[in-house]
């Protein structure tokens, strides 16, 4: 298994055991990719994880671009294109570094 695969493992469990319920995983279009989708009391939530083991390259945060945030939209739009949802809907950051997870509500 993969370190991408194995941070979206523990983001998943961490935020199952916070009391989200998990709806998808890897969905993928044209637009972009959303590495999971929950659903937490009221929201629907688009949660990108970043996993890093050290951080030679910067902080996981920093990989969050202007950019990626529009890919992140654009895929989240034909989730619910496909899937329709009538309540509020979040996107977050789950970063999974060296066995210590963070997460960050509200990214964009």
């Amino acid at each position: 298994m993969s370190l991408g695969w194995r941070g979206e493992a523990a983001a998943r469990a961490w935020l199952e055991q916070r009391g989200f319920v998990f709806l998808a995983q890897h969905f993928r279009t044209r637009a972009g990719e959303i590495d999971l989708v929950m659903q937490d009391d009221r929201h629907l939530v688009f949660v990108e994880v970043k996993t890093r083991r050290s951080r030679r390259f910067g902080v996981p945060e920093e990989s969050v671009t202007e950019r990626k945030l529009e890919r992140l939209q654009a895929a989240a739009e034909v989730w619910l294109q496909r899937h329709p949802w009538s309540g509020p809907v979040r996107f977050d950051l789950v970063v999974e570094e060296n066995g210590a997870i963070r997460h960050l509500r509200g990214i964009g």
